[in-house]
């Protein structure tokens, strides 16, 4: 893994660990990782961009152990947080843009190359895929003992998770290649490794591996470049009309979609048990199945059984796939629909798509650098109390920077809320049949935005 010297600060590097017991030593009760056992079944948690303390990784850590201990598969299982270190010259946003195909939007220049491929992401290979590939001596494994070992492995991510793990399956299927795996073998062994997914921040319908994701169209963080996702914003925002519950099959992203999850922060994660209470009828089922799939994951991993379809994975009896098999079949109709109204409003839809993303790229660029800024004094401040970068940061400091994102986050939030609003007060006047995004009214706002966000 990269080492946190003078000569490497526009380097981004990763650190790991696990949850336990608080001691006098140990106050916070969180161990530090350098090396994953292939042969024993493993967790491995790939949280949002603010994860970059060891106690936002420990969270996350909570909420999936939970999980596993009421389902009784904890035992045996490595539970393992990555805490990502960014780099000087390492741009979360853009490298997130750039993941969705979506490097039009952003500033080009600073598409360097720590951005594209950083060093963070080849420290998880090192630890956690390096070793399910190729022996000590670096010479490939057998195809069966490649998979078996990577069938051990799941990944969980959240957000900008998404994109680490975009971004390390990259780099796995280059690796596999280099070692001399086949195509077709590659994709065997992708298939043996589990991915569950709340609200990734990557292109969805591209991975190789199983992957699953679930997302609330209501998400105001996560921006994805394909025009189904731009005409279920446009109705939504514009015509203010809800998109029916469905699961986009396949290459169209193995995606659960709801128009929102209930009472709760559509994007953020605080637990795999929200309170029902706060939660609608798809928040509960979601939920349900995005832990019903990370606990048959581990279970294949402990059993050695293979992983069924996504279908399967999600389902805990013959009711939850029944409900599942009709999502399936809406999420058919529903891209047929979806694709039927982009044809036919193409026009709108791409203006109000290009000024949305221009208007949340000024927000999101803004918010990011001054957050950069911040965690660049605090770990400047920290420099002096820890001997190495994988010692625990001071609990005070670590809550001033969840604190510090937390503030920033909402201000972009309402950033976007309060731009959506005006142009719906702006329209509100208008014929209902008239009303279009090349309206006087609303070029007013675009050229606004288009101006700022240039």
């Amino acid at each position: 893994m990269a080492e946190n010297t003078e000569q490497n600060l526009e380097q981004s590097y990763a650190t790991f660990g696990h949850r336990g017991p608080k001691t006098a030593e140990n106050p916070y009760g969180w161990y530090n990782v350098q090396e994953l056992d292939p042969d024993k079944p493993a967790v491995l948690i790939f949280g949002g961009q603010s994860t970059t303390t060891d106690r936002a990784a420990s969270s996350y850590c909570k909420m999936v152990e939970e999980v596993l201990d009421r389902n009784g598969c904890k035992e045996g299982v490595n539970v393992i947080g990555v805490v990502n270190h960014y780099g000087d010259s390492y741009d979360a946003f853009l490298s997130r843009s750039a993941g969705v195909n979506n490097v039009q939007e952003c500033d080009k220049e600073k598409l360097n190359e720590e951005t594209l491929n950083p060093q963070y992401v080849n420290d998880i290979f090192e630890l956690a895929i390096k070793n399910r590939l190729s022996d000590k001596d670096g010479k490939r494994l057998d195809i069966k003992d490649a998979t078996q070992k990577m069938r051990k492995l799941n990944i969980f991510v959240h957000c900008h998770g998404g994109n680490t793990f975009a971004q390390l399956e990259k780099l796995t299927w280059q690796k596999m290649k280099e070692l001399g795996y086949s195509k077709e073998e590659r994709t065997q062994i992708m298939q043996e490794l589990m991915v569950v997914a709340y609200a990734p921040y990557t292109a969805l319908g591209k991975s190789k591996a199983k992957m699953v994701s679930f997302v609330s169209d209501t998400d105001p963080v996560v921006t994805y470049n394909n025009r189904i996702e731009d005409t279920i914003r446009y109705q939504k925002d514009i015509k203010e009309e809800k998109t029916q519950t469905c699961f986009f099959e396949g290459a169209l992203g193995n995606v659960f979609r709801a128009h929102s999850f209930g009472n709760i922060d559509q994007h953020e994660l605080e637990s795999l048990y929200p309170d029902e209470k706060k939660l609608n009828a798809d928040g509960k089922n979601f939920m349900h199945m995005l832990r019903t799939a990370l606990v048959k994951g581990v279970k294949s991993s402990l059993s050695g059984e293979e992983l069924g379809s996504i279908q399967d994975l999600v389902s805990h009896s013959e009711l939850d796939r029944s409900y599942v098999d009709f999502l399936t079949q809406s999420g058919e109709k529903v891209w047929d629909n979806l694709t039927n109204i982009y044809r036919e409003n193409t026009e709108q839809i791409m203006t109000y798509s290009q000024n949305f993303k221009k208007h949340k790229y000024f927000n999101e660029q803004e918010a990011t650098a001054e957050r950069m800024e911040y965690l660049k004094e605090q770990e400047q401040k920290n420099s002096a109390l820890i001997k190495s970068p994988y010692a625990n940061a001071p609990i005070a400091s670590r809550y001033n920077i969840n604190r510090s994102n937390e503030l920033l986050r909402s201000r972009f939030l309402n950033s976007v809320m309060n731009w959506t609003q005006t142009i719906r007060e702006m329209r509100k006047d208008e014929p209902k049949a008239t009303r279009s995004l090349s309206s006087p009214a609303l070029s007013k706002v675009t050229s606004r935005t288009v101006y700022r966000a240039n």
